[in-house]
């Protein structure tokens, strides 16, 4: 499903509506971090990254996965994402770790992005495979929103959720809103997947579906055609990650 959304030009894990605003349940917080290796230090980078997530990233405490880009502009780079956790957890700051990463991992890190916040979308989100375990590859949608078209791309989102649940679809998928820096209108559309060969997965005919569900023959069109129109020009950008378990928390 995921090729037929992109033949027909989806628009993409985070508006009208905020998580971390919501009243009755608290947010589910994630945080991430890129990393640029230091030409030709990749295994020494591994090396510290594991000895310091061994030592002080137990999954039960303190989880964090670690991840290599796979495809588009980062290539090569690895990710270090944290949670989900309830906002107070990143408030607290954990000196040791910190101490032992400044000395250990950073002598091997050409560049680093700063970090950033961003609150799982429940209602944009759906799991189909019945699978609890987190996904070896990931096929991440970065989307930037117009600030007045949040409406569009957040009923198209729970238009899709709806639609799969209706369906029992085998997609899963899981949505976030950035809610760091500048870039308010920032959402991830992350495709959860075990192999790259989920990639060509074309049994489910989401636009009859669609269509069905709306009543209208032209629902699919018309609606995907909302959506695409909410991004910002060159507002788009698409790369895959594959999961390092030996860098992740056990």
């Amino acid at each position: 499903m995921i090729n037929k959304l992109t033949s027909t030009a989806m628009v993409l894990v985070f508006a009208s509506t905020m998580l971390m605003g919501q009243q009755q349940e608290k947010a589910q917080v994630f945080r991430i971090n890129f990393f640029e290796v230091v030409k030709g230090k990749g295994e020494d980078f591994q090396k510290a990254v594991k000895a310091k997530t061994d030592k002080y990233n137990k999954a039960s405490v303190d989880p964090v996965n670690t991840w290599r880009v796979m495809s588009g502009p980062r290539t090569g780079q690895y990710a270090r994402v944290y949670g989900p956790k309830e906002w107070t957890y990143f408030e607290t700051t954990d000196n040791e770790g910190l101490k032992f990463w400044g000395q250990t991992v950073s002598p091997f890190v050409a560049n680093m992005s700063g970090n950033e916040y961003s609150v799982l979308e429940k209602d944009m989100s759906y799991n189909g495979s019945g699978k609890t375990t987190t996904s070896r590859y990931l096929d991440i949608w970065e989307f930037t929103i117009q600030p007045d078209k949040g409406y569009e791309w957040t009923s198209w989102m729970r238009d899709l959720t709806r639609l799969c649940n209706e369906n029992k679809s085998k997609a899963r998928f899981t949505t976030f809103h950035s809610v760091s820096g500048a870039n308010m209108g920032k959402y991830y559309l992350v495709w959860g997947m075990d192999s790259l060969a989920e990639l060509d997965n074309n049994g489910e005919n989401w636009a009859q579906w669609f269509n069905k569900m709306k009543g209208s023959a032209a629902a699919w069109t018309n609606e995907l055609r909302r959506a695409s129109t909410s991004v910002e020009i060159y507002g788009q950008t698409r790369y895959m990650m594959e999961l390092m378990p030996e860098l992740s928390s056990k």
